[in-house]
């Protein structure tokens, strides 16, 4: 089975809280782009018995991470 991971928006070696990959509106993780991303693979996947899940995002970290960005 595989679970669909969004791990970091630039490829790189993961991670460090400045890497720029951490949360929304870091220099690489654009919520915009993170969306379009997220309803592309689901659109790609849909039907496809051995994809059982999508992490939203993996290892939400950095100065910008906080809990009033995330529910918005």
């Amino acid at each position: 089975m595989v679970i669909l991971d969004n791990h970091v928006s630039k490829p790189g070696w993961c991670c460090s809280n400045g890497d720029g990959n951490g949360f929304f509106r870091d220099t690489y993780f654009d919520p915009v782009v993170w969306v379009q991303g997220l309803t592309e693979m689901a659109r790609l996947f849909a039907g496809v018995p051995n994809v059982v899940g999508v992490s939203l995002r993996n290892e939400l970290r950095g100065p910008r991470q906080n809990t009033d960005d995330w529910y918005k």
